[in-house]
């Protein structure tokens, strides 16, 4: 709704202006109809027209070269832009080769230490067999220790009887 009432209002506007400039053509053409212009006038007017039109050709024809001669320049600058830029992306594949080959390198070692891994898990495997050996050796050695002891308490009992034997025979 509120183009159409701008349009509206610009179409009012416009159509006022056309009023107005119909009224002011019409009073030009009386003007221009009742006028008395001397030739030599017309010819002065013609004359420095044709003096400013040539000025300004002159300007333009400068302002031509003068454009020619940045776009030169331009054309120059853009080409080493574009040279920094394609050394830049070589560069940069560069790199990332590089960095392809420190993945592959970190991927080795990764591996590397997986294997390790697995050795330390074999090892601690092997250590537990280790322990579980060791405990069954301490157990081993309290049951001798215990029939040392109880070997120990027969031979006291038969050098007790000994004892008495001998004390008896004499």
């Amino acid at each position: 709704m509120a183009s159409t009432n701008d349009f509206e209002r610009r179409l009012i506007s416009v159509e006022e202006q056309v009023k107005v400039a119909r009224t002011d053509a019409a009073k030009a053409l009386v003007l221009a109809q009742g006028a008395d212009r001397d030739v030599g006038d017309y010819q002065e007017k013609w004359q420095a027209q044709t003096k400013l039109i040539q000025a300004i050709r002159e300007t333009q024809s400068e302002h031509s070269k003068t454009l020619q001669d940045h776009g030169k320049r331009l054309d120059s600058l853009e080409a080493k832009v574009d040279n920094g830029f394609a050394r830049m992306d070589e560069n940069f594949a560069r790199i990332d080769q590089r960095f392809a080959g420190m993945d592959e390198n970190f991927a080795s070692i990764d591996q590397r230490f997986a294997g390790i891994d697995e050795n330390f898990a074999s090892i601690d495997k092997r250590f537990s067999a280790i322990d579980e050996n060791f405990a069954k050796v301490d157990e081993n050695f309290a049951k001798v220790e215990e029939q040392f002891a109880i070997q120990a308490k027969g031979q006291a009992k038969i050098t007790a009887l000994l004892d008495q034997i001998i004390d008896k025979g004499k």
